[in-house]
């Protein structure tokens, strides 16, 4: 019974440490990786940050990318899909205070928040690169796939909305969540983003009506 309740208490804390990661997330996402806002010492003192405003705003998605689901240059095509361990250890330093009030009064939840992010980081790598360079694989069929695939599709149309990748509570809280006009649904649709058929290759081989009314 303490056991099962030790883990429903780990699990809660988790669920709470996610909501506010969404949040953080967010905010990095649209201060950190698409605006250079902090103060230009900064960057000059820690090159991280330049690296991650320009491989993510500027290469990622003004040089590379120009097709949502294809980019023929392998640097272009692999650069800035996935975040690293660099990134992972930067996330944990960043909520440090956060992990500093749990070791005071509730040691577990620091091991949740860090099991959280590492967690979330991976579920971020493998959404990330299946959004942008298609497996079709069985998994990715799913309802809930496709809804953030069409989410991130939308933060390449609008770079100022859409921030979120794995949770978007909150775009959907703080109001950046982009509406998509029928164009642009249609764009998706063409793109698969409704249906189980994605890629450039697999367009191809696929009927336009597959595409735009699929199962």
């Amino acid at each position: 019974m303490i056991a099962a309740s030790s883990v429903a208490h780990f699990i809660g804390l988790f669920v709470v440490n996610m909501i506010v990661w969404s949040f953080v997330e967010w905010w990095v996402h649209r201060t950190i990786m698409h605006r250079r806002s902090l103060p230009a010492f900064i960057y000059r003192l820690v090159p991280y940050f330049e690296a991650a405003f320009r491989n993510h705003a500027v290469l990622h998605h003004a040089v590379f990318y120009k097709t949502y689901d294809h980019e023929p240059d392998q640097h272009g095509r692999l650069l800035n899909l996935r975040f690293h361990v660099s990134d992972l250890v930067s996330s944990n330093l960043f909520v440090a205070p956060l992990h500093v009030v749990y070791l005071l009064i509730e040691p577990v939840g620091s091991l949740a928040l860090a099991s959280m992010i590492t967690i979330y980081m991976f579920t971020w790598n493998a959404l990330h690169v299946e959004m942008h360079i298609p497996s079709n694989r069985w998994w990715f069929h799913h309802r809930v796939f496709r809804f953030l695939n069409r989410h991130h599709y939308l933060h390449h149309v609008y770079p100022g909305r859409n921030f979120n990748v794995v949770l978007p509570l909150a775009d959907y809280l703080v109001g950046t969540v982009a509406r998509p006009d029928p164009s642009e649904c249609r764009a998706m649709a063409e793109y698969g983003l409704y249906g189980d058929w994605r890629g450039t290759e697999v367009r191809a081989t696929v009927d336009e009506t597959e595409l735009l009314h699929p199962r």
